[in-house]
């Protein structure tokens, strides 16, 4: 959770300190992407196994909702394909 708050505070400073800032927005982005990139990373191996124990805990209940385990691993995986496509956009840039 922590991690998570501080790169949506990078991005907010990114967005709120004013141009004059560069060097330290540009600090503030790369941040924002690179540890985003790597919080979302983290979030698919918290899902997945989240995904394998609701699994074997539901294999002895017979209640089983994949459906519902599989969309917190897409939405990661969105993220992901997101900040990897900024990321080469900047990288196109310069």
């Amino acid at each position: 959770m922590a991690g998570l708050v501080a790169v949506c505070l990078a991005s907010l400073g990114s967005a709120l300190l004013p141009a004059t800032a560069i060097r330290t927005v540009t600090a503030l982005q790369s941040f924002s992407l690179y540890g985003g990139l790597a919080l979302f990373s983290g979030f698919v191996l918290w899902d997945t196994k989240k995904i394998i124990a609701h699994a074997e805990n539901a294999y002895h209940k017979q209640q089983l909702s994949p459906v519902n385990d599989a969309l917190g691993v897409y939405l990661d995986f969105i993220n992901i394909f997101i900040r990897i496509l900024f990321i080469l956009d900047n990288r196109r840039r310069k």
